[in-house]
């Protein structure tokens, strides 16, 4: 297997022309990122456990954690940060807007951020004080404290230049109120700390904390609380594009132009103004515009997909918008019929950086898999059955579809960017040709690098943990996450509100597939097992909970989501629980017409 080391040596120049010398001094500087990336992610470790200590006892009505407790997690030599003490929450809002269906508006505050100097005379007392004064602003902008634990995220790790074992941290953090008969209040905030090594402790020198956003529900919702708004928010000439069926549009445009039977098309959600509203971009098959509907704080939205350069007319999969380059600004990547593209950003226009041809690409996921603070993108690739391109072999366990990619990110200056393919030197090439549909990451197992799941139709689902370096080990069967059935997408989320990451599977349910499976005569000449295998892919959808362990156990209360797509978490009903949304059906033949499928 070619490692990453070996990758970045055939990068830079063929083993025919590369001296021994220069190979060797190559390897030997990945050896010493390796050895530092694995530093960071030790500190990182121990940063989130600090952090998390620090926010335990504030949960459900308990104190504010007391002086006492946190004068030992500071340096001697910790420093304040001096503020405006007269300087409230409310007082310094950057923007306020509504947003949500009718009836059950959600309240989005964004808060801008305080001017910041560190007092050189300040000492430790100090640096408790602003850990104090955090935990106030929380209560301020949640209405009491948090009703459920703090969710810590550290987020980058980097040295401190010219102070030998001392660090600097980034943490996303996220507090949730759920109070009685209101809808959930959360505050997203960022911290950054400064943290030094004292013996084989690890101390904190100093503590900025700062609130970013303030959401809030009017109230839970009832289950006809929610209205489609679509024919009064997308209006105009392109919004006409988006009502002919996927049939209306095979029979209406010709068949060169990739209109599929299946419509596998997703939707991309970003804020790509910087207003602060999530807007929308909408794939599309063959021969009809991709859309991009930029939306307004007064409801209203705009389609300017052509005016940024994103208006592709080639049957589009899949898409997502992330900074890929750093420059604070999103760049995109984008499955088709037959490649994979990357786009960088350009003032409010997209110009493609880089292309790879590959099949047909069903999902994407982005993520930093290395640690190198750039995001890397991994593609699913799927070979459709329904066209003739290949028929799973064996069904219940396929592994001859088209293989998935990963994209590993090299980019070193702004709107210069550049990726490799490194499926290989990875270790993603394992099980990397299952039919997949769809892939998550989240850095399930806590050890500070992000994992990945693989959903993939006609078998068994991956699980790839990562060893903080990029390097993936698959241990789906291991750790309880293999899944064999018709896997269309996964999502990773504390389901049951234990701390531990849960896994939501969405599979194909049948109701004629039990019945068949569940015959004698079935694949009589087979044994128990494998026709279970069978079984299971008509079983539906499958919830795995986590354990402290790092494996997932398979709960019974998962219902089968009918012929799922998705599996989509998100606090629906204000009341501070995650529920589970799960897109649904597929191809059926019309009375009269076509038998049923």
């Amino acid at each position: 297997m070619m490692t990453l080391a070996c990758l970045a040596v055939g990068l830079l120049t063929s083993p025919q022309q590369a001296p021994a010398a220069a190979v060797q001094e190559v390897a030997e500087t990945r050896a010493t990122e390796l050895a530092e990336l694995g530093r960071r992610e030790e500190i990182a470790s121990r940063v989130g456990a600090i952090v998390g200590a620090i926010e335990e006892s504030f949960v459900s009505g308990g104190e504010l954690v007391s002086a006492e407790q946190l004068m030992p997690l500071f340096a001697e030599d910790a420093r304040g940060v001096l503020r405006d003490e007269d300087q409230r929450l409310g007082d310094r809002t950057a923007s306020s807007y509504l947003v949500g269906g009718p009836g059950h508006p959600v309240s989005v505050e964004r808060f801008t951020s305080m001017a910041k100097t560190v007092d050189e005379a300040t000492g430790p007392e100090d640096a408790v004080d602003d850990v104090q004064r955090a935990r106030e602003s929380v209560t301020r902008a949640l209405g009491g404290v948090p009703s459920r634990a703090t969710e810590v995220r550290v987020k980058e790790v980097t040295p401190v230049a010219g102070m030998p074992g001392s660090y600097d941290a980034r943490l996303l953090l996220r507090h949730v109120r759920s109070p009685e008969k209101l809808g959930a209040i959360s505050v997203s905030s960022t911290l950054r700390l400064r943290v030094i090594e004292e013996g084989e402790a690890l101390k904190l020198l100093q503590y900025d904390f700062q609130v970013d956003l303030r959401v809030q529900t009017a109230g839970p919702a009832t289950t006809d609380g929610f209205v489609d708004v679509a024919g009064t928010v997308l209006k105009g000439p392109r919004a006409a594009l988006l009502r002919p069926s996927i049939p209306n549009l095979r029979d209406l445009l010709d068949s060169g132009l990739g209109v599929g039977v299946l419509g596998h098309h997703g939707v991309a959600v970003s804020d790509l103004d910087g207003n602060g509203i999530e807007d929308i971009y909408l794939p599309q098959p063959g021969g009809i515009p991709n859309q991009l509907w930029l939306r307004q704080p007064d409801g209203t939205a705009a389609e300017v997909a052509g005016v940024m350069g994103l208006d592709f007319v080639d049957a589009t999969t899949s898409a997502v918008f992330v900074d890929l380059d750093g420059d604070g600004d999103r760049d995109a990547c984008m499955g088709f019929d037959g490649s994979l593209r990357v786009f960088r950003r350009e003032g409010n226009v997209y110009v493609q950086a880089a292309s790879f041809e590959r099949g047909s690409i069903t999902g994407l996921a982005a993520a930093d898999v290395n640690g190198d603070g750039l995001v890397d993108i991994y593609a699913c690739a799927y070979a459709n059955p329904y066209n003739g391109t290949a028929f799973p072999v064996p069904y219940h366990d396929a592994a001859n579809g088209q293989e998935n990619t990963l994209l590993l990110n090299l980019t070193k200056e702004a709107d210069e960017l550049a990726f490799v393919d490194a499926t290989q030197g990875s270790g993603l090439n394992v099980g990397a040709a299952r039919f997949s549909f769809a892939a998550t990451f989240e850095d399930y197992d806590s050890d500070g690098d992000m994992d990945l799941y693989v959903a993939n139709d006609f078998g068994r689902n991956g699980l790839y943990l990562n060893s903080g370096s990029g390097q993936f080990t698959e241990r789906a069967g291991d750790l309880g996450a293999m899944d064999i059935g018709a896997g269309m997408a996964a999502s990773f989320a504390d389901l049951d509100g234990d701390g531990q990451v849960d896994l939501y599977v969405a599979n194909m349910a049948s109701s004629a597939g039990r019945r068949i499976t569940g015959q004698e005569v079935f694949q009589a000449r087979v044994d128990d097992e494998e026709r279970a295998l069978f079984r299971r892919h008509a079983k539906g959808n499958t919830l795995l909970l986590g354990t402290k362990g790092g494996k997932f156990t398979e709960s019974p209360l998962a219902s089968d989501g009918r012929w799922a797509w998705g599996a989509i978490p998100l606090d629906l009903d204000g009341n501070g629980a995650l529920d589970l949304y799960v897109p649904n059906g597929f191809v059926t033949g019309s009375k009269g017409k076509a038998p049923d499928l």
